[in-house]
């Protein structure tokens, strides 16, 4: 994170998430907004279906930031998808 850049504390992250339709891809923000630069480092999480992916993003202390979702039509239903597409920050 960079300097004067803090994240939200574990008592008051906002989850959000987006969907891409383009894409197919959705992203669910565990720590509300990301700041540049405060992901450092990603990692997949093996899956069994194909063509679909989950990635998690990682800051440099090792906490989840988000998580995304490649391949959402082949991994949730289009009831699913569409809550992803309209969720609101609380």
């Amino acid at each position: 994170v960079g300097a004067g850049t803090t994240l939200p504390s574990v008592d008051d992250h906002q989850p959000r998430s987006t969907y891409d339709p383009v894409a197919d891809a959705a992203y669910i923000y565990l720590r509300g907004d990301i700041p540049y630069g405060a992901v450092t480092r990603s990692r997949p999480v093996p899956i069994a279906s194909k063509g679909s992916s989950i990635i998690v993003s990682y800051d440099d202390s090792g906490i989840a930031l988000g998580v995304e979702f490649l391949g959402c039509s082949r991994q949730f239903t289009p009831e699913m998808i569409e809550a992803l597409s309209t969720a609101e920050t609380p």
